[in-house]
């Protein structure tokens, strides 16, 4: 057979798309989701100090390296497309969809992690702070960590690698070259939320193209992400909840955690 090697408009936005995609999430991996990485945290800031630092300039790093730069550096590529031809703009068209969306799926979420994330395998990715005591001030930066990285999460694999695919490629081409990369990124984290993703991928970029917008995707990401992280701090036997933390030096890294995962 003969092929032919020519490129038009539409080879070079699926090409750059994925060569983004790629080269952000790999940096954002081998930068900072690295025990190297983590051991420089550990060794400037000692104890528990290290340990929370280092969890929350993971979260926030992966929120502009995953969220904010490959969209900006493919805006400024192609700036035939926006904020909204991305999904990443506000759409008042299908506001409540959303809301039902987030709704329909976040409580059988939050009710399935009540359960299921009191198993051991569960204890030892999450919570991914890995201290003894935690107070209010901690939960809420943790929550809050999670919240801003899921969003980044989101609008790379809801938004900059779903819609420009979709326009060229169709749906179903689109949402399958998604959920391989998305699938591909849960390995670190074991069998069950790799093949959960599998399932949870799909039906995010569904719900991502009915709405038009990457937001009823985030945040029922969000909910999943921290929802099984205070129930794994409720239920985890070597962690409690108090009013107040009190200085402590001694890392928890040495359970055996999946710290390097994120």
């Amino acid at each position: 057979m003969n092929y032919q090697f020519l490129f038009n408009q539409s080879d070079y936005i699926i090409i750059t798309t994925i060569a983004l995609v790629t080269v952000c999430f790999c940096t954002f991996w081998f930068l900072f989701v690295s025990p190297v990485f983590r051991q420089k945290i550990y060794t400037k800031y000692a104890g528990d100090t290290g340990i929370i630092l280092h969890l929350l300039t993971l979260k926030y790093t992966g929120f502009i390296l995953l969220g904010i730069l490959p969209v900006l550096i493919f805006l400024f590529l192609f700036p035939s497309f926006s904020l909204a031809s991305l999904g990443i703009a506000y759409n008042p068209a299908t506001f409540n969809e959303s809301i039902m969306w987030i709704a329909g799926l976040g409580i059988p979420i939050v009710i399935v992690m009540r359960f299921a994330c009191r198993r051991k395998n569960c204890f030892e990715v999450y919570p991914q702070i890995r201290v003894q005591e935690w107070d209010t001030w901690l939960i809420v930066r943790y929550c809050t960590a999670w919240t801003f990285f899921m969003i980044g999460y989101e609008i790379m694999f809801r938004g900059l690698l779903l819609f420009p695919l979709v326009n060229t490629l169709g749906v179903w081409p689109a949402i399958a070259i998604n959920t391989l990369f998305y699938v591909g990124s849960h390995l670190p984290k074991g069998t069950g939320e790799t093949y959960a993703a599998l399932f949870f991928g799909p039906l995010l970029c569904i719900i991502t193209l009915q709405t038009g917008t990457v937001w009823a995707a985030a945040f029922i990401h969000v909910i999943l992400a921290v929802s099984n992280s205070m129930v794994a701090l409720k239920f985890h036997p070597d962690f409690k909840v108090v009013k107040k933390r009190l200085p402590v030096n001694a890392s928890q890294c040495e359970m055996g955690c999946k710290c390097d995962t994120f």
